[in-house]
Parts: C-alpha cells; sequence; structure tokens
C-alpha cells in the first residue's frame, strides 16, 4: 500500500487528525521504527477499548498497515462492538485489497455523494464487481446501513476470490440467498459462525471487531488455512458454557494461547495438545475443532459433552491421541474416524454411542489403544480389527455386540488387553487366541459363550486375568491353565464346567483370586489348593464337589474370602482354619459337615460373615465365637447344635444378622 492516499479528509470533509501532510509524516515513521507502538488511530494514538480483546491481533495487524485511517468511530477508539456501516467496508475491503481508489468526483450509486473522501473506494468495489449495490431502482448502495452477516459473506468470496465449499453444516443458513457465499467462507476457514457454532446469525451487523477479524483471516500469509487457532479455541468455550468451567484460566484472553489452560501450542503459535479432562464441558463438540490440523493430543474426557461426534474431526489427521470417554454423547461412531491414520489412542468409552463399530477403524494401523466400552454399541466385533497389528488394548466391552467372536483377532500379537465382556456374543472361544502371546488380560464375561475353554490359552504365559464367568461353557477346566503361573484371577463361575478341579491349578502360586461357583464340578477340592499362599478369594461354592475340607487351606493365610457353600462336602470343619488371620467371609453352608464348631475360630478375629448353616453340626456354641468384635452375620441356622447360646454372643458390637433357627437350644437368647 502507498502511504500517501492516508492522507485523507475525514467521513464528512474534515481532515483526519492533524492533516493530511502531517499524517504521511506519521505513518512512515511507524514503518520506520517496525510498528512498534501497538494499535493506533488516526494520528498514532493507540485504540483504548481494544486491549485484551477477542479481535485485538486482527485490528493490531490491520492498523499498523493503516487500514482504518480515516474510519475511526471516536477520537482514540475503534468501537469494536460496533456495527460497520457500509461505506466504512468499503474502504477497508478495497485497501486490503491493495486496489488504488477510483477517480474522485464519480459515483454511480444516487445515495454516494462525490464529493464524500470514501466515495472512491465504493466506485472501486463496483468496478472489482464485489458490489452491485443495495437496490437498483434507482441504483443506490446505502451506505450508512450496516453490513449483515450473509452480506459480508457475498462481499468476501467475491472480492477474494473465494472457491465454493460444502455445506457448512448452520442451522439457519438454508435457503438465504448467500447461503452458497457463507458455505465458501467457512470452507475457506474465515468463519466458525456464532454462538455454538451450529448457527452463522445470517440476519446479524458485523461489527468493527468481526470485521476486522474476518480481513485479517483472508489476507495474513501467517495465519494458517483454515480458521485461526485462536478463533476455534472460542469457538470451543462458546459452545461448551466455557463461564461454567471448573477452570478457565487466560481462556479469552489477549494471552498467548499456551497461557489459556489446557493449551500447548508449536514455535508456530499453532496448538498441538488441547487437554481440558474433567473440566465442567457442557453441550456438543464443535466441528470447528477440525481447523486444529496441527493438533495431536485432544482430550476432553470426564466431560457432560452431548451430542454426535462431527465427522469434520477426521480433517485432525496429525491426532495421535483423542480421548473423548466419560461423556454423554450419542449417535454412531464416524467412519472418518479410520482416515486418522496416525492415531495412537481412540478413547470413546462410557457414552452413550449406538450403532455398529465402523470396519474402518482397522485401517488406524498404528492403534495402541481402542476403548469403546460402555455404550450401547450394536452388531458385530469388525474382523477389520484385526488389522491394527500395533494395537495393546482393546476395549468392547458393557456394550450390545453379537455374533462371534472373530478369528482375526488372534493377529493381534502385540495386545496386552482383550476385553469383550458384557456383550451378547455366541459361539466358541476361539482356541487361536492362544497366539496373543503377549496378552495381560482375557475378559469375556457374561456373554452366551458356548463349547469348552480351549487349552491353547495354556499358551498365554503372560496372562495375569482371566475371566470366562458368566457364559454357557461346557466340559473340563483345562489342565494347560495351570502353564499360566502369572495368572493373579482366575474366575470361570456361572457356567456349565463339568469334572474335576485339575491339580495343576496349585501351580499358579501368584493367583489371588479362584473363582470356580455355580459349575457342575465334582470330586474333592485338591489338598495342593493350599500351595497358593498369594489367595485372597477362593470360591467353589454351588458345585458337586465330595470329601472333607482340606486341612491344608489353613496355609492360606492371606485368604480373605473362603465359599465352600452348597456342595457335598463331609466331615469336620477342619480347626487348622483358624490360621486364616486375614479371613473376612467364611461360608460353609449348605454341605454335609458334622461334628463341633472348633473353637479355634474364635481367632479370626477380622470375620464379618461366618455361616455354617444347613450341615449336621452338633454340639454347643463357643463362646470363643464371641472374640470376634468384628463379626456382622453369624448363622448357625439348620444344624444340630445343643445347649444355651453363649452371652458372649450377645456382646458382639457390630453383629446385624443372627440366624440360629432349626437347632435345639435351649435358653434365653442373649441380650446385648
Amino acid at each position: 500500500m502507498e502511504q500517501g492516499r492516508f492522507s485523507l479528509p475525514s467521513r464528512k470533509g474534515e481532515e483526519a487528525g492533524h492533516g493530511g501532510e502531517r499524517l504521511v509524516v506519521v505513518v512512515g515513521l511507524l514503518v520506520a521504527v517496525g510498528l512498534m507502538v501497538g494499535v493506533v488511530g488516526a494520528a498514532g494514538e493507540e485504540f483504548s477499548d481494544v486491549e485484551g480483546g477477542v479481535h485485538a491481533p486482527a485490528i493490531n495487524s490491520l492498523a499498523a498497515d493503516g487500514v482504518f485511517e480515516g474510519t475511526e468511530c471516536d477520537a482514540g477508539a475503534f468501537c469494536p462492538e460496533k456495527p460497520i456501516e457500509r461505506w466504512a467496508m468499503a474502504v477497508w475491503l478495497v485497501r486490503v485489497l491493495g486496489e488504488q481508489p477510483a477517480v474522485a468526483g464519480v459515483s454511480r450509486f444516487v445515495d454516494v455523494s462525490a464529493d464524500e473522501w470514501w466515495s472512491p473506494h465504493v466506485e472501486t468495489l463496483a468496478e472489482l464487481g464485489v458490489t452491485a449495490g443495495c437496490r437498483t431502482d434507482p441504483l443506490s448502495y446505502c451506505p450508512d446501513e450496516p453490513v449483515k452477516r450473509s452480506q459480508m459473506a457475498s462481499f468476501l468470496v467475491r472480492a477474494f476470490g473465494l472457491e465454493a465449499g460444502p455445506p457448512a453444516g448452520f442451522s439457519d443458513t438454508v435457503g438465504n440467498v448467500h447461503e452458497g457465499s457463507i458455505h465458501a467462507l467457512a470452507a475457506a476457514g474465515i468463519t466458525a459462525g456464532c454462538g455454538d457454532g451450529t448457527r452463522f446469525c445470517p440476519g446479524l451487523p458485523v461489527t468493527r471487531g468481526q470485521m476486522a477479524s474476518f480481513l485479517h483471516r483472508a489476507t495474513d500469509d501467517s495465519i494458517p488455512v483454515g480458521m485461526a487457532d485462536r478463533d476455534v479455541l472460542v469457538a470451543l468455550y462458546n459452545a461448551t458454557d466455557g463461564p461454567n468451567w471448573k477452570d478457565d484460566a487466560n481462556w479469552l484472553s489477549d494471552s498467548p494461547l499456551d497461557q489459556w489452560l489446557g493449551v500447548t501450542t508449536d514455535s508456530n503459535g499453532r496448538v498441538t495438545r488441547l487437554v481440558l479432562p474433567g473440566n465442567g464441558l457442557a453441550g456438543p463438540v464443535p466441528p470447528q475443532l477440525s481447523n486444529l490440523t496441527n493438533l495431536k493430543i485432544l482430550s476432553l474426557a470426564n466431560n457432560k459433552l452431548t451430542g454426535n461426534i462431527s465427522t469434520q474431526l477426521s480433517d485432525l489427521t496429525n491426532l495421535q491421541h483423542l480421548y473423548l470417554s466419560k461423556n454423554a454423547l450419542t449417535g454412531p461412531i464416524p467412519a472418518q474416524l479410520g482416515n486418522l491414520t496416525n492415531l495412537k489412542t481412540l478413547g470413546l468409552a462410557n457414552n452413550k454411542l449406538t450403532g455398529p463399530i465402523p470396519a474402518q477403524l482397522g485401517n488406524l494401523t498404528n492403534l495402541e489403544t481402542l476403548t469403546l466400552a460402555i455404550n450401547q454399541l450394536t452388531g458385530t466385533v469388525p474382523p477389520q480389527l484385526g488389522n491394527l497389528s500395533n494395537l495393546q488394548n482393546l476395549y468392547l466391552s458393557k456394550n450390545k455386540l453379537t455374533g462371534t467372536i472373530p478369528t482375526q483377532l488372534s493377529t493381534l500379537t502385540n495386545l496386552k488387553t482383550l476385553g469383550l465382556a458384557n456383550n451378547k456374543l455366541t459361539g466358541p472361544i476361539p482356541a487361536q487366541l492362544g497366539n496373543l502371546t503377549n496378552l495381560e488380560t482375557l475378559t469375556l464375561a457374561i456373554n452366551q459363550l458356548t463349547g469348552t475353554v480351549p487349552p491353547q490359552l495354556g499358551n498365554l504365559t503372560n496372562l495375569q486375568n482371566l475371566y470366562l464367568s458368566k457364559n454357557k461353557l461346557t466340559g473340563k477346566i483345562p489342565t494347560q491353565l495351570g502353564s499360566l503361573t502369572n495368572l493373579k484371577v482366575l474366575n470361570l463361575a456361572h457356567n456349565g464346567l463339568t469334572g474335576t478341579i485339575p491339580t495343576q491349578l496349585s501351580n499358579l502360586t501368584n493367583l489371588e483370586t479362584l473363582n470356580l461357583a455355580i459349575n457342575e464340578l465334582a470330586g474333592k477340592i485338591p489338598t495342593q489348593l493350599g500351595n497358593l499362599t498369594n489367595l485372597k478369594i477362593l470360591n467353589l461354592a454351588n458345585n458337586g464337589l465330595t470329601g472333607g475340607v482340606p486341612i491344608q487351606l489353613g496355609n492360606l493365610t492371606n485368604l480373605e474370602t473362603l465359599n465352600l457353600a452348597n456342595n457335598k462336602l463331609t466331615g469336620t470343619v477342619p480347626p487348622q482354619l483358624n490360621k486364616l488371620t486375614n479371613l473376612q467371609n467364611l461360608y460353609l453352608s449348605k454341605n454335609k459337615l458334622t461334628g463341633k464348631i472348633p473353637t479355634q475360630l474364635g481367632s479370626l478375629t477380622n470375620l464379618k460373615v461366618l455361616n455354617l448353616a444347613h450341615n449336621g453340626l452338633t454340639g454347643t456354641i463357643p463362646a470363643q465365637l464371641g472374640n470376634l468384635t468384628k463379626l456382622e452375620t453369624l448363622n448357625l441356622a439348620n444344624n444340630e447344635l445343643t445347649g444355651t447360646v453363649p452371652a458372649e454372643v450377645g456382646n458382639l458390637p457390630l453383629l446385624i444378622n443372627l440366624y440360629l433357627s432349626g437347632n435345639d437350644l435351649t435358653g434365653p437368647i442373649p441380650s446385648r
């Protein structure tokens, strides 16, 4: 731009500032000193009403180029919230286009006086085909009317030759005469809409501050293609109830973006990380986030986000980690997310997502963690997930998935966690899962799986957790499971398993939970289970086990729950159980145990539940049970006990439930 053309009289023909000649000198001086005085007015004065505003960077930049000379709203003021009039818009637009104003004294519009200093700019705008006026009979320009947002879109599209764009998704532009221009403006990243970003507000006037930002985005090469990152963040703030966030430190301020809470930028000022988990964000995820094209990490988990996941997020091709779990998002998982081939983490768990798992997610070959658990997803598990060769964690539990487990998952040799529990999966457990030798957790519980437990699972020597409970599995427990020496949890409960408990399970010395309850197991409890000294839970209830309670179970000194109820066990209650000093729950009910209640049980001072009901126990109730000061439930019903109820039992401070019926007890029930 030439400095001399800013030596202009004011709109009413008065001289701007201190005179045109001096203005040239001032502008030249500003250029010479590197424009270091900030946002300036006509005579080098700083605008008093701009500092800290969201449009300040654009106003700063354009003011330094002299775009606003002669159009100030008041001395030293910019009035960023005031609607811009059509005459001022013409001046700004001609200047940013670098066009020389038309010859003064000529105007085609009946309401534009050739005597106005700004009339050549309006005439130039008409010559460029940017404006055809506001009405044709007579041909008028309406210079004092405010520019509407829809009109602004068409002005900018014509001025900068913007290409047509796809529908921007604004809910209030359908049928508008400027709709095509609005789409083009959005595609160029010059607008993000208004309010929460779902509308454009075509009938509202454009403010002077907004117009400055629009022009700045359209002309400044330092701003990347698409929306400026600052404006995207503003759109996010507005769309997600920013004023009510738990913490919004520096948001909407003029501070550098990397000082805004949760924002990290690169050396060029582009946003690379946006991390706001658990911060109270509420509302839809604005599609404008797709303009943060340098983004590598987006974490908005554990908030109150609603609505669908925008397909436009697939534009974030540099994204490596996407966390949207623990929100209230609805609708389907966009198949377009399969375009994010740099993704390492995709977390969409704990939402209300519906529909199938897109097969296109199989394109994410860099993915290491895929978590879609706790949604309402339907359909089958896509076999294409077997293409995710780098996958380490796959969480699909607690959905409504049906069909069989794809054998293709057996190719995921880096997998450490496979979670398919709480679905409606049918068919057998693929023997090929035995190829997943890096697997640490396999959970297939609460499905409708049938067939046997594959012995090939014994190849999973790194396995720590195996959950197969609540299915329809049959057959014997494979002895090969005894090879899983790193196993901490083995849960095969609620199935139809038969045969005996393999003695090889005693090799699982790291086991903390062994749950084989509610099956059809028979035979004796292996005495070798007494070697599992790390056990905290041993549940063998509701089977058909016979023989005695092994005294070797007294070696399980870390045991907290021992449940052998509802079997066919015989013999006495072993006094050696008194060594289980950490025991909190002891269930031996509904067996065929005989003999006396061992007085040694009185040393189990951590017991909360003692249930020996429905046996053939004889003798008296040991007074030593009065030492069980943490006991909440004592059930000795339906035995053959005699004598009185010890007064010590009545003194148990936490006892809530006392069941003694179905015995031959005499005397009063002790009172506290």
